[in-house]
């Protein structure tokens, strides 16, 4: 189980920097300033679930952006099936504008604040 376990996590190890590789220009355009490579990491992990949690203006927004433009672009999921929540309705609202005007072009599926997230669950 120990050699498996070893395996998965070389494969892994060569997954990520090759995606990273891959994704390099993208990471280094899509918002105003590129990427730095905690951000790079978090938007390449594919969990069912992500949790971003950093201090403010540590670009937390910006890895949101650029993980839902990693779904859509390479196909991962449909604009639809994400569902964005930040933590307040300003931080929600300027997630919404950017990936409507940067990226998706179009309505994503769902960018709520924890609050109304709530109030629907």
């Amino acid at each position: 189980l120990t050699h498996i376990q070893e395996i998965v996590q070389t494969l892994n190890s060569q997954f990520m920097e090759r995606r990273l590789e891959e994704e390099q220009v993208r990471f280094d355009t899509i918002e105003r300033y590129p990427l730095a490579e905690q951000q790079r990491r978090a938007v390449v992990t594919n969990e069912d679930a992500n949790l971003i949690v950093a201090g403010a203006g540590t670009g937390k927004t910006s890895t949101v952006v650029s993980r839902v433009d990693y779904l859509v672009r390479r196909g991962l999921a449909q604009p639809e099936q994400i569902l964005v929540v930040a933590y307040n309705k300003s931080a929600a609202e300027e997630l919404g504008e950017r990936l409507r005007t940067d990226v998706l072009r179009s309505e994503p599926g769902e960018i709520s604040d924890f609050e109304t997230a709530a109030s629907v669950l």
